[in-house]
């Protein structure tokens, strides 16, 4: 069972696209897991869609529509970003297709099933969507007993997958940005709960946890974060890395 889900203020800001890349894929992913934050995010998308029919035509910028089709066919050819929702409504949809994005959450279908013909073909079909569609780099060692897989672009400071071996403990560290870490399969436990597969957990600047990898197996999360900071003898290493 889901317990841990985004706050009503990332829903809203995740349904205005108003959230980076790699934290919108992690809101998304936990959408596919979560109908309630799906349903929630859907209705904050609707009001907003709203306002924006009520708003009085505004001029543009000669070139401004070149322009935007530009950026949406660069991001498909990268893959999309498929994170960000879009706007039901009239009024909504062409900021929301800016963000290059899909209201299936990923499934490359619209809402009655068809298939969308401006959604990339799945690429990492064991991973839930919307990261099924997206380009992640190979595996790398990360510390011992954890291995990453980096989001190609991330979007932030760093995006991806990350896997922990069973009963692994995380180096203490907190974090200079923020982060948002969505539970794909297994589990693990800081000092403020449990975390399971569909659960998000939203850490802000400053925050610090070390995270303990269930012992009944490895756990892989997506994280996207806007800085780490370690602590101990690993923080000496990162600070002497980073100078």
């Amino acid at each position: 069972m889901i317990v841990h889900h985004p706050n009503e203020l990332t829903l809203a800001c995740y349904a205005a696209g108003t959230i980076g890349t790699g934290m919108a894929l992690a809101v998304a992913t936990h959408l596919t897991f979560c109908p309630t934050c799906r349903a929630a995010s859907s209705l904050a998308e609707d009001v907003g869609g709203a306002l924006l029919e009520d708003l009085p035509p505004a001029a543009m910028a000669p070139g401004s529509l070149e322009r935007l089709l530009a950026r949406t066919s660069a991001s498909a050819i990268v893959g999309g970003d498929l994170s960000v929702p879009l706007g039901r409504r009239t009024g909504a949809s062409l900021g929301a297709r800016a963000g290059a994005a899909t209201r299936s959450y990923g499934t490359g279908q619209t809402k009655s099933g068809a298939a969308r013909a401006d959604v990339p073909p799945v690429r990492e079909p064991a991973l839930p969507p919307p990261l099924n569609r997206r380009a992640f780099g190979p595996w790398r060692p990360l510390t011992f007993g954890m291995r990453m897989r980096p989001l190609l672009p991330a979007g932030c400071f760093w995006a991806g997958i990350v896997e922990g071996a069973p009963g692994r403990i995380l180096p203490l560290h907190d974090h200079t940005g923020a982060e948002f870490t969505c539970v794909l399969s297994g589990g693990f436990s800081d000092a403020e709960g449990h975390y399971g597969p569909g659960d998000l957990v939203e850490l802000a600047a400053g925050v610090g946890h070390r995270p303990v990898i269930d012992d009944d197996g490895p756990c892989v999360s997506f994280i996207a974060t806007d800085g780490v900071r370690l602590h101990g003898v690993l923080g000496f290493v990162q600070r002497l890395f980073m100078r």
